[in-house]
């Protein structure tokens, strides 16, 4: 036995290589498995991203289409039926856009948007919000007097005036530009006028 190992130390040695070759297979194993578990996390993160972008992305681009027929119907409605001593004879109802899509991704957004793009979107619906009920407000006032058929005052043509003017500032600054990225979102609101002054 000993003359094929012999005891000059050389099994020690051939242990000790055979150990090291098994720790950096081992190390190595480890670090392939690391970086594919990056790679396939960093994969999946920016996936998800993605699937949230073109969701979010494709909500607004459908809201900024509302909005602008919301303006071309009450700038209609306005030249033809609003008017002193004007009998109102058209209106409509407006129940306002479902936030389903934008609830359900809330939690996404703060996981994959920083800072300044989440504030974007979360103005963005926020001011997209109050349009909706600023316009069901004043069609829900404009159906009441055409139920009642009573004839307008200058006092109720300037207070219906204003809050449309409302309406349309704030169209004109969420729908402002085309809105290909987040990025292109609005970012200054501080041209609109708050809902007191209106009155």
């Amino acid at each position: 036995m000993w003359d094929r190992f012999p005891p000059d130390g050389r099994d020690e040695d051939i242990a000790k290589g055979v150990f090291m070759l098994f720790a950096e297979k081992i190390w190595t194993g480890i670090l392939i498995s690391l970086v594919a578990w990056m790679t396939t996390n960093a994969s999946i993160f920016f996936l998800k991203k993605k699937r949230v972008d073109a969701a979010i992305l494709t909500d607004i681009k459908l809201r900024i289409s509302g909005m602008k027929e919301y303006q071309v119907f009450l700038d209609k409605l306005f030249s033809e039926y609003v008017g002193v001593e004007k009998i109102i004879e058209m209106g409509a109802y407006f129940t306002g856009e479902g936030y389903e899509l934008y609830k359900s991704l809330q939690q996404d957004l703060i996981k994959y948007y920083g800072k300044s793009n989440l504030e974007n979107i979360i103005k963005f619906y926020k001011y997209s919000f109050e349009l909706d009920t600023l316009v069901c407000g004043l069609l829900t006032d404009i159906g009441k007097y055409k139920d009642n058929k009573t004839s307008l005052s200058a006092d109720e043509v300037k207070i219906l005036a204003n809050r449309k003017e409302r309406i349309v500032r704030i169209i004109n600054v969420l729908a402002a530009k085309e809105i290909v990225k987040i990025k292109n979102l609005p970012y200054d609101y501080r041209g609109l006028t708050d809902s007191a002054s209106i009155i």
